[in-house]
């Protein structure tokens, strides 16, 4: 309702009593709508009452656990069993077939395959294709349901876990609930960093095309530490920021990226030890030990009835491939499903020690470039060496367990604030700050 053009008693307009008086007006919202970083602070279970996606997701994911452990893996033949995992890793082809794809400005149209949903790569494939903004709580609930479901089957077979799975669980919950709970303590900025309306309302002849320094500087409003990411997903800047997990819903930061590790090392611990644990007690049940071990026919085995050798019928026929028994449900879980996850476990955990070889994160060690004093960017790499290293590899990686790991670096500034004399920038040939006048 504001008129921009209407004068006061002062012959004053409001965009004009602003300037004069030094305030900001703001003349109407974005579309979009604005929200703060305070209202943006939810975590998993908080947004099920902000977000009509999550419950949704939420209770399709507890009924894909459910009905893959009670009808698919108890009375579909093993061989098909496989489907439960393949039809969750294609849930982006029914989002894309119930919401369609989503518009995206300033990017080329999808190709046919985007347009379906299909998946470019494995992370797409369980995050869904440019949908909800990343944010998916399904795989959360779908990943902590699965170890959940893998127990249950472990104790309907008769199976005993082994005293390591029972440690590397326990480890895990709670490196997962310390994951979760510090994941939103790495905040930089106390606002959102989208464009405020305000710029739409000094972008105007009368006002000197925008030159309120003031209001489109950034430098001028926050100061931005050097190792600070943005964060699409929660649309804040983030110390340290490594990336938006799946398996937390949550930021990986400088917060809590050591609890995060140490959760990523026991879920690898835990399916590898939960894979021997069943393989031991399916192959004194079912194998004869005076049989030559053949690694064709064990892979057979595996791949046809989940188990490794093949669950005997009292007739010796071939029901053992079309009706699954309780043990053909075990292996499922425990072995292939178990495989499955140790898998994805060990590729998490590679690609993080990977840039912690190199005393980085992964977010930087992918975008290899950090502010320099010319107002342009610098590659953090010298020599095939970052900046921020300590050392060698294993000093890297024992430096960032010990939380010492770019201490040097604390404090540094990616956009200075304005100073008497100079602005002091970050120069990462020489590992320190130098001014710029």
């Amino acid at each position: 309702g504001l008129n921009p053009a209407q004068q006061d008693a002062e012959g004053l307009t409001p965009m004009h009593w602003a300037r004069k008086h030094n305030h900001y007006l703001c003349q109407r919202y974005l579309e979009r709508g604005y929200k703060a970083v305070p209202d943006k602070k939810f975590g998993t279970l908080a947004s099920l009452t902000k977000e009509w996606f999550y419950p949704a997701t939420v209770a399709t994911s507890i009924g894909y656990l459910l009905g893959g452990y009670f009808l698919i893996t108890r009375y579909v033949p093993a061989v098909f069993a496989y489907s439960l995992m393949g039809s969750f890793g294609a849930k982006g082809l029914g989002i894309n077939a119930m919401v369609g794809t989503p518009i995206r400005n300033s990017i080329p149209e999808p190709s046919l395959a985007e347009s379906l949903g299909m998946p470019k790569n494995a992370e797409e494939a369980f995050r869904g294709t440019d949908f909800m903004n990343y944010r998916d709580p399904g795989i959360v609930v779908v990943w902590l349901g699965a170890l959940l479901v893998q127990c249950v089957a472990m104790h309907v077979a008769g199976a005993e876990p082994s005293q390591l799975y029972m440690a590397a669980t326990a480890t895990l919950l709670l490196a997962f609930t310390v994951s979760k709970t510090s994941a939103f303590d790495g905040f930089v900025a106390k606002q959102s960093v989208e464009d405020d309306p305000i710029l739409k309302a000094v972008e105007r002849k009368e006002f000197d095309d925008c030159r309120w320094t003031r209001i489109y500087r950034t430098a001028h409003h926050i100061r931005v530490p050097l190792r600070a990411f943005h964060s699409k997903e929660l649309d804040t800047v983030i110390h340290e920021y490594d990336g938006w997990s799946l398996l937390l819903d949550a930021p990986v930061s400088r917060a809590n990226r050591r609890s995060y590790l140490v959760m990523l090392m026991a879920w690898l611990v835990q399916q590898v030890a939960l894979f021997f644990s069943a393989w031991k007690f399916l192959s004194a049940k079912h194998c004869d030990p005076a049989q030559e071990f053949s690694l064709m026919r064990t892979a057979f085995n595996l791949f046809v009835s989940n188990t490794p050798c093949r669950v005997k019928f009292p007739d010796d026929s071939y029901l053992h491939y079309v009706v699954p028994q309780p043990d053909n449900q075990l292996g499922f879980w425990a072995l292939a499903m178990a495989f499955v996850l140790g898998c994805g476990a060990f590729m998490y955990l590679y690609r993080e020690f990977q840039a912690l070889v190199h005393g980085c994160s992964t977010l930087e060690l992918v975008h290899q470039t950090m502010p320099s004093t010319d107002g342009g960017l610098t590659s953090i790499f010298r020599n095939g060496r970052c900046v921020f290293s300590q050392g060698n590899g294993f000093r890297n990686i024992a430096a960032f367990f010990a939380g010492t790991l770019g201490q040097q670096w604390r404090g540094a500034s990616a956009i200075p604030p304005p100073q008497k004399g100079g602005n002091c920038v970050p120069k990462a040939a020489a590992g320190g700050c130098g001014c710029s006048h």
